[in-house]
């Protein structure tokens, strides 16, 4: 499958209906993985088993390590949905997007991607959000 141009060099505009956001991981990325993984723990470990915090803890270990520096995804604002991709694949979704006023969490079959507000403009993440609600 070939890659995709980039929207934001110069002269090219996006089809209609189709916005490209760039977006790589950053510190939210393990801040906010890490609390999931905690939040699992905590709840496994007390209703189930100590031995699953241990699970938890290297479930997350592993997906660091296997985090590499330059990771970098495109993000596709469809009309009705977000299409996710790396390097020349389309991540599927595993899910249904998470949302808060700062948040967007996008679970692919990869990664979980939270796109906080913050790193990106106002009218990306608006964007983003009104794809993930259709």
């Amino acid at each position: 499958m070939p890659a995709l141009p980039c929207a934001s060099a110069v002269g090219e505009v996006p089809p209609a209906g189709r916005h490209e956001i760039r977006w790589s991981l950053g510190t939210d990325w393990f801040l906010v993985v890490g609390a999931l993984h905690g939040l699992l723990a905590m709840t496994l470990g007390s209703l189930f088993s100590p031995w699953w915090i241990a699970v938890c803890a290297a479930s997350f270990l592993f997906k660091t390590v296997r985090v590499r520096p330059g990771e970098a995804y495109l993000l596709i604002a469809l009309d009705d949905r977000i299409e996710v991709r790396r390097q020349d694949a389309v991540l599927r979704l595993s899910g249904a997007c998470w949302m808060t006023q700062r948040w967007l969490v996008i679970p692919t079959t990869r990664r979980v991607l939270p796109v906080r507000r913050g790193r990106l403009s106002a009218q990306d993440f608006a964007r983003l959000r009104r794809a993930a609600r259709g």
